[in-house]
């Protein structure tokens, strides 16, 4: 049975689209608390179940992480904080029609070019001939040996997908280490292939050094394929369970409709404006400017929840796209809940450790090596695995790294309307969310160390910005709400992943609260721009109801 013919039978379809509503109410079906892309996403699948649903935000815009802030930052045109789509999956983008509604990338999909402090360069490409071709340029034995390597890994990637794309089945809690309950899980693919079991057992508990370093011989290639597998964690390469993060990258990427992550023509805005327009020609409410200050709980199970201002909204089914310890312990209450589960969900690792860099120049810098055509895909800082490893390092002791790992993009390049100016957004790796000394007064002694540390890259940098701002993990809390400021919500691990993520009572997306759902970054299958927590939030209220009718 095909991903589409799946999901058709998953959710009751409503593809009579009507017309936006106009008309608040007080009492809904279903209130989505938080209007980032999850939400949005888990909107639209509850209106096509035929459920009256509002999304309720509390800032001003939609899109949480993914939305453009211009009017905030002056002359910066930029998004808040996510520069690149992950992968929305090919079925959310038909089954939300978001191409009707205005979705769309700049070409298919968009090459990584990762340079190094000798002037180096390697591409990796959507097409492997064209990575092929530039690695042999660095080592013939790793050309081929790539394209093993990604056959090998692609395959598993594509027998795991739909394990991304539906909740977890329940762990039976006290009864497993969390090493072996992954392996259950996963056990359930040799229905799919015993050889693809194997692979994946063999490797996804692994180090991403292990795996690269024993295959390759280039520095180069092995710490831009190591960089996708730490982006955005608080660990090294040489830390167990990074090739799963790795996979989780893959998996994403095939479930996409483009080949490789990539920029929605008119920014990250256009990408969250298609999902607002879905959800409302689907009679969602939408309302923003309206925070939640409480979910109301009696009797064990939700009733509403309660605004800033005084508004109350009524509704049986609450789900909540912010991260589970603001859910739980400041919009629920701790006094619903026992103490055991208080203190687990307490101990959940939520910490971030990345910051981002806009920079707004008035010509677009030269990059030692490169031409002006490899300034459209993304440019990577992961020289090698040592270099990172020590980058990973400085986080452990609440310092920055001081030869940065960096990700640049310049979103300029793709708008359909030419500016004088040129937009250079920047995510650095291994930043900590409590820095040593507080970043009131480390804040500028980071920018500078940052900007000075990408000129060595771009040796003209300097001489062409016009403006800047920084936000380091703790203005990530502060601007978006999300303890610890972390972008996957919580820390993306071997023990908080899948059938644990982000502990294991909360690993269906259900609370122990009846009616109160999580369909954030924080559920499995964690961060970045994909609509899959939401999309599993859905199917798992798609079957409380069903089973309740």
């Amino acid at each position: 049975m095909s991903d589409q013919s799946q999901e058709d039978d998953f959710f009751e379809q409503r593809d009579d689209i009507g017309s936006p509503a106009v008309v608040r109410k007080w009492q809904y079906d279903a209130i989505v608390v938080g209007g980032g892309h999850n939400g949005l996403v888990c909107a639209n699948y509850l209106a096509k179940m035929g459920l009256e649903v509002v999304v309720v935000e509390a800032r001003g815009v939609l899109g949480g992480m993914a939305v453009n802030t211009t009017q905030d930052h002056g002359s910066l045109e930029s998004s808040d904080f996510a520069h690149l789509i992950s992968g929305i999956p090919g079925f959310i983008v038909r089954d939300l029609k978001l191409n009707k509604f205005g979705l769309r990338f700049s070409g298919h999909g968009t090459r990584t070019v990762s340079i190094d402090e000798e002037g180096r360069k390697l591409t990796l490409s959507p097409t492997l001939e064209e990575s092929r071709e530039s690695i042999e340029r660095l080592s013939r034995s790793d050309a081929d040996k790539y394209s093993d390597f990604t056959d090998h890994w692609t395959k598993v990637a594509a027998a795991l997908k739909r394990f991304v794309s539906m909740a977890p089945p329940p762990l039976e809690l006290g009864s497993h280490t969390s090493l072996e309950s992954l392996h259950g899980w996963l056990e359930q693919a040799a229905r799919v292939s015993p050889d693809i079991l194997k692979r994946a057992q063999s490797g996804l508990m692994a180090p991403v050094a292990d795996i690269v370093e024993d295959l390759f011989e280039t520095d180069l290639l092995r710490g831009t394929l190591a960089f996708d597998a730490v982006l955005g964690m608080n660990v090294g390469p040489r830390q167990a369970g990074t090739m799963l993060s790795y996979l989780q990258r893959l998996i994403q990427r095939d479930l996409a409709m483009q080949s490789n992550v990539g920029y929605p023509v008119g920014g990250m805005t256009a990408a969250i404006n298609a999902l607002a327009k879905s959800a409302q020609a689907r009679n969602v409410e939408i309302m923003t400017d309206a925070r939640v200050t409480d979910i109301r709980i009696s009797d064990g199970r939700v009733h509403g929840v309660d605004l800033e201002g005084g508004m109350n909204l009524d509704a049986k089914i609450i789900v909540s796209s912010l991260d589970p310890k603001q859910t739980i312990l400041s919009l629920a209450g701790v006094r619903h809940f026992d103490l055991e589960f208080i203190q687990k969900l307490r101990a959940i690792r939520s910490n971030g450790a990345i910051a981002k860099i806009d920079l707004q120049l008035s010509e677009l810098p030269n990059i030692t090596g490169l031409n002006p055509d490899e300034f459209r895909g993304r440019i990577v800082i992961s020289p090698d695995i040592d270099y990172i490893e020590r980058a990973s390092a400085a986080i452990k002791y609440g310092e920055y790294a001081l030869a940065p790992i960096a990700e640049i993009v310049f979103p300029s390049l793709f708008s359909e309307e030419a500016g004088e100016t040129h937009h250079m957004s920047a995510i650095i790796q291994y930043v900590p969310y409590d820095i040593a000394g507080g970043w009131v007064t480390k804040r500028d002694q980071f920018e500078h160390h940052i900007l000075n540390a990408l000129k060595f890259y771009a040796p003209d940098l300097l001489n062409k910005v016009l403006d800047a701002r920084i936000m380091t993990p703790a203005d990530i809390e502060d601007e978006f709400g999300i303890w610890g400021g972390n972008w996957h919500h919580t820390e993306f691990s071997l023990d908080q992943f899948g059938p644990m993520r982000s502990m294991p009572e909360l690993a269906q997306n259900k609370t122990p609260i009846e009616g109160l759902y999580l369909c954030g970054a924080g559920t499995h299958p964690g961060g970045g721009l994909t609509g899959l927590a939401g999309h599993n939030a859905a199917r798992v209220i798609s079957d409380a109801v069903k089973r309740r009718s």
